[in-house]
């Protein structure tokens, strides 16, 4: 059975693009139940990350793909290559990325086109790389040092 996505979308009004969207987003309702099945944590890890790459294939294409997997690399690097300071390397090494791609998309050519991007996944990805980043790096210091949310979410070893 083939969905015909362009008759579907003039039915209801919108792009192509947006109806992919659309029907991936309404497909996270029954991927998220599916997740609460899978046992263990390392299967849940592997789940999460296929599906998350499939529903974003589907919804952005395989560019933003790319631009999400740079903005994880630079905050993983920085983690890696320079823990004491991992935190602000990443912050501006993730955020001038999405920033650089938010002025290289700012022409609107894809809305103009009818399609749609991902900068509104490429900003909460930012955030969540740079969060994981701080603390890590806040990993290092002591208890004493640190309030309680940043006890509450230290990272003591490389996610």
């Amino acid at each position: 059975m083939e969905l015909d996505m362009p008759s579907m979308a003039a039915t209801l009004g919108v792009s192509v693009p947006v109806l992919r969207f659309l029907l991936c987003f309404v497909a996270t309702i029954p991927i998220s139940l599916l997740w609460r099945i899978v046992p263990n944590s390392l299967p849940k890890h592997i789940y999460s990350a296929f599906t998350g790459i499939v529903l974003c294939y589907l919804s952005f294409g395989a560019s933003w793909n790319i631009h999400l997997l740079v903005s994880m690399l630079v905050g993983y690097f920085s983690m890696l290559l320079y823990r004491p300071k991992c935190g602000i390397v990443a912050f501006f090494g993730v955020m001038g990325y999405l920033i650089g791609c938010h002025v290289y998309y700012m022409s609107g050519d894809a809305w103009k086109e009818g399609g749609i991007d991902a900068s509104g996944a490429m900003m909460v990805l930012t955030l969540k790389v740079i969060s994981c980043a701080i603390n890590y790096q806040d990993g290092l210091l002591k208890d004493e040092d640190l309030r309680e949310s940043q006890k509450k979410y230290r990272l003591t070893k490389m996610p």
